[in-house]
């Protein structure tokens, strides 16, 4: 953990290269295919990030779960299923969620580096992550997709596969960059009659 955190600071230091905006905010369509039945679960919900190492990602459809991060702390809280029956929430020390630790890893930008290789094609690009950067990060690949200026708000697209085969695919749309967030938001604040686990 403190090999990624130094990692991710030195990447928001090199700013001059950076696809990423130091902060954004945006919705997404998620489909996760179960490695098991094969069938594709969708949800929708909110990225909001800022660099590095902090983030809170919601899901609102079908069920809400939120995950919020900071370079400390982690929180992932599943609502209940019905009014008056307790929620779960899961407090960590740092974080280790893929698509944290692939935003933090993206603000190095679209050129090839020591963490992963680039390739473009008509405003779809590849990043093939390095062995070293597979075993760090569990990221085996990406492919974003975007106009063909390559530039942040015309990505529409994200599919992020995880080195035990499992593929995150985001459909975005309304991408905010620039957004000011202070410190505080990425903390959550644990609502009432919710059951606390720590790892």
């Amino acid at each position: 953990m403190k090999t990624f955190s130094i990692l991710c600071s030195f990447l928001w230091l090199s700013v001059a290269n950076a696809f990423l905006p130091s902060a954004f905010r945006l919705d997404f369509t998620q489909e996760e295919k179960s490695l098991v039945s094969g069938r594709v679960k969708k949800s929708e919900g909110r990225i909001e990030y800022r660099a590095p190492g902090r983030i809170r990602f919601e899901i609102n459809k079908p069920h809400q779960l939120v995950f919020v991060a900071n370079p400390k702390r982690s929180w992932y809280y599943t609502a209940p299923a019905m009014a008056g029956e307790p929620g779960e929430v899961t407090i960590s020390n740092g974080s280790s969620h893929p698509i944290l630790k692939f935003f933090d890893i993206l603000s190095s930008g679209l050129d090839k580096n020591k963490s992963y290789e680039v390739s473009k094609k008509d405003g779809v690009v590849t990043l093939s992550f390095s062995k070293e950067a597979q075993e760090e990060f569990s990221l085996k690949s990406a492919v974003l997709t975007m106009g063909s200026d390559y530039t942040f708000p015309t990505l529409t697209k994200i599919a992020v596969t995880l080195t035990d085969g499992k593929t995150i695919r985001l459909q975005l749309s309304n991408l905010v960059p620039n957004v000011a967030m202070a410190d505080s938001y990425f903390n959550f604040e644990i609502p009432a009659n919710t059951r606390q686990h720590r790892q």
